[in-house]
């Protein structure tokens, strides 16, 4: 089976515009299921990862995209113990 939109996908573009915003293309999957593609990159923060779904979901080639966030497992640990250390402090609306 092929779908010609995604063969005819131009994925030179890619890398260039995660420059462009400031950031960097890891790796661009085609995928099977709920979504036809995903791009990981590595972009300076969430604004810079917005524009870059906002410039190219803007031709209208692509609708009901996903953003999400992963971190390292040092970056992930570092949160935890963090989050840990102010855990105790923590009353929730209601609590007494």
């Amino acid at each position: 089976m092929v779908f010609p939109s995604l063969y005819r996908c131009n994925t030179r573009n890619q890398p260039r515009l995660c420059e462009q915003i400031g950031g960097k293309l890891v790796s661009l999957y085609f995928t099977l299921g709920q979504y036809d593609f995903i791009v990981v990159s590595e972009m300076p923060d969430a604004k810079a990862a917005s524009m870059l779904v906002f410039v190219a979901s803007g031709g209208g080639g692509i609708e009901g995209s996903v953003t999400t966030q992963a971190f390292t497992t040092a970056e992930a640990r570092d949160m935890f113990e963090a989050a840990g250390k102010i855990a105790g402090s923590y009353k929730p609306m209601g609590a007494s």
